[in-house]
């Protein structure tokens, strides 16, 4: 039995030596297998998206910024549409009390101006023809008892005595005042003629420095005493040009 102990020793002594021992020991697990297999496991479970992409694939990255508030008005947006609903007739005045041409700005409202008796001057004198500035409003001129339109004339060879248009053949309303005819107080307001306490009665005349009636409102004479001048022709240091 000895003999065989030795024997059986030496021959597994010579398997040994021959190699054997590279052969796999099937109880013995390669530690970086089982890591590989792990980490292969993990992919799948944890690792993989539905179509079986990893989590570490940059296309199925999602974008976390919140989108922009959409309620968020625009503030600006908000400003031009205030900006383009004020200046019209009827909408507030703009900054400054601007309105839009052929209005003007009244009680912080763009109001209609110039275009009719009734409405309010536009720049603060203008008025369509026939109505003139009065007290703010355009108001109908040249008939009796209304006042003088533009160059203190009134209408039927009427006066124009302190602003306010009298009938042809009234007395006008000054003192020791005559009677109205062609324009002329009597003895005075008309062209050529001296000038009444009150002026000129007389349509495109002004009372000069000398104290006489003389015509104005054409090219080179004086402006009358409004500023007006006629047709083609405007005001410019007193003069129409």
């Amino acid at each position: 039995m000895a003999v065989w102990g030795l024997g059986g020793a030496l021959a597994m002594t010579a398997l040994q030596g021959s190699g054997c021992d590279s052969l796999p020991d099937k109880h013995a697990v390669d530690a970086g297998d089982a890591g590989d297999a792990g980490d292969a496991e993990d992919a799948a479970t944890d690792g993989a998206l539905p179509d079986g992409s990893a989590h570490g694939d940059a296309s199925h990255v999602t974008d976390a910024t919140p989108p922009s508030d959409q309620s968020t008005p625009d503030t600006g947006n908000a400003g031009d549409a205030r900006m383009a609903t004020c200046g019209a007739p009827g909408a507030a005045c703009c900054a400054s009390s601007v309105c839009n041409a052929g209005a003007t700005c009244a009680g912080n409202t763009c109001q209609t101006c110039g275009s009719a008796p009734g409405s309010y001057c536009c720049a603060g004198t203008a008025c369509a023809s026939g109505s003139v500035c009065y007290a703010g409003l355009c108001t109908a001129c040249g008939s009796p008892g209304d006042p003088c339109c533009g160059a203190n004339a009134c209408g039927g060879g009427g006066c124009c005595v302190g602003g306010i248009c009298a009938s042809s053949g009234a007395t006008c309303a000054f003192p020791d005042g005559g009677v109205c005819v062609s324009g002329a107080c009597g003895s005075c307001g008309g062209a050529g003629l001296s000038c009444c306490p009150f002026g000129c009665s007389a349509g495109s005349v002004i009372c000069s420095d000398a104290g006489v009636c003389e015509n104005c409102g054409g090219g080179g004479a004086p402006c009358c005493s409004d500023g007006s001048c006629s047709s083609g022709f405007t005001c410019q240091g007193n003069r129409c040009r």
